[in-house]
């Protein structure tokens, strides 16, 4: 396949680009030289609005024709994802939760969230403490420190490969 080519000089492409420039530019000066008529404003928010229509029309058709064309076991999970995700996004957006009425609460149900919420924050700094403590006491000095000592031991003795 290769031998059938023929080679084409730099010369030849150079003047093949020369030609497709200047054949450009003859376009540009002839579509510049056409006249152009004013539309009048008052037709121009209709017929904007009237092809804004359109086009959406036919966005909503070309992806019913594509959701048509598609696999659908394929894509039906990644299409139900997709809806679920958009009802949530819309529903985090714009819902609103004003329209609800507040309940009154109870000075004893507002007693034991409190308790309950200082008893949540107790655990929390509890278990960060304790995380602390056993990353300190535990994890750093028999894990960590034999792992490191044990890699140090093997680069010092080996020699690096280049």
């Amino acid at each position: 396949m290769i031998d059938e080519l023929t080679p084409i000089s730099d010369d030849e492409l150079r003047g093949d680009f020369e030609s497709r420039d200047a054949s450009d530019a003859l376009l540009d000066r002839r579509l510049k030289a056409v006249p152009r008529e004013s539309f009048p404003t008052d037709r121009l928010s209709f017929v904007l609005t009237t092809a804004r229509r359109e086009a959406r029309r036919e966005g909503w058709q070309r992806f019913v024709e594509w959701l048509k064309a598609a696999p659908a076991l394929e894509l039906k999970p990644a299409f139900a994802m997709a809806a679920l995700t958009a009802v949530t996004v819309f529903a985090a957006m714009y819902g609103d939760p004003g329209r609800r009425a507040p309940v009154p609460m109870d000075p004893q149900v507002a007693e034991a969230l409190e308790q309950v919420r200082w008893t949540f924050g107790f655990v929390a700094d509890l278990s960060k403490r304790t995380g602390e403590s056993v990353r300190s006491q535990v994890i750093d000095p028999h894990v960590v420190q034999p792992l490191q000592d044990a890699v140090r031991d093997v680069f010092e003795t080996q020699p690096i490969l280049n």
